[in-house]
């Protein structure tokens, strides 16, 4: 899943120590954790926004068998969690469109729509300065933020290359999930490197918002995930494509896991708290 021309988001100058007697099974090591109410197998969440309906249909079959969490935006309809009746779903919205009469009673709609179990909202001024349909007009989004975080009887999130004072305030606000977003493409190159990189935010953003659910989006293999929970992250977000079927799908994402699993192991960590307790070269 490494895509080659991405820009490096840091995670390179993140080693582990090597264990080499680790004395644990592989097989019994356990990746399960808790999002959004419900039991995941492993701590994946797979990023299934801009996906077709079709699409977001063979995403939510894999992501059922897998047992992981997935994201998808509000085009999908009710089909998505029938075929998930088990999956923790987030959907999707830009943060502008809040100020252009997406409130509270329309986003409570829209997710009564597919059954969510709660909303992201994705922060991302650079991409909507560069979009010709974006009016680059985000005054009092602040305020339309905090009462949907406050208004709506589900978890907000908010997803973006968020800087610690701005993730802080956001939970003040009431997000309940801060989302970390990697490099999407800057839609003009002298931007390439702007916000600094995804492995150094983790862990200042993880001292300044403790009690929250810290997702790493933007991964694309296991041991990126590994060092993203090593660094604070409770969640890894997965980029897996164009979902050509449910069987590709859930072949990626079960490649995410063994290597995920084989850091783990290769760690001496039996499970993801271990994991975090892991030792680092310096």
């Amino acid at each position: 899943m490494t895509d080659p021309s991405r820009r490096s988001e840091g995670f390179e100058n993140v080693r582990f120590v090597h264990e080499a007697l680790p004395d644990i099974d592989l097989g019994k090591i356990d990746l399960g954790t808790d999002f959004l109410g419900r039991r995941l197998k492993a701590p994946l969440l797979v990023d299934g926004r801009g996906a077709s309906p079709e699409e977001a249909v063979r995403l939510a079959e894999a992501a059922q068998q897998l047992g992981v969490a997935l994201m998808i935006g509000l085009g999908p309809d009710m089909t998505v969690r029938l075929k998930a009746p088990d999956t923790p779903i987030l959907a999707s919205v830009r943060a502008a469109d809040l100020l252009r009469g997406f409130g509270v009673d329309q986003v409570r709609d829209a997710l009564d729509r597919v059954a969510a179990d709660g909303l992201t909202v994705e922060l991302s001024p650079l991409k909507d300065a560069g979009d010709p349909d974006g009016t680059g007009d985000w005054w009092g989004l602040g305020a339309a933020l905090e009462a949907l975080a406050k208004g709506l009887d589900a978890p907000v999130a908010a997803r973006g290359r968020l800087s610690t004072a701005t993730a802080r305030r956001l939970v003040e606000m009431g997000v309940a999930v801060v989302d970390l977003a990697g490099d999407e493409g800057a839609p003009d190159p002298a931007f390439a490197d702007w916000g600094g990189s995804l492995a150094t935010a983790i862990a200042p953003v993880r001292s300044a918002c403790p009690s929250s659910m810290l997702i790493a989006s933007g991964l694309t293999d296991g041991v990126e995930a590994a060092k993203a929970i090593r660094l604070g992250a409770d969640m890894a977000g997965l980029r897996v494509g164009a979902a050509a079927s449910t069987e590709a799908v859930i072949e990626a994402v079960q490649q995410v896991a063994r290597q995920l699993r084989t850091v783990c192991f290769c760690t001496g960590s039996s499970s993801l708290i271990a994991l975090r307790r892991a030792p680092l070269q310096t």
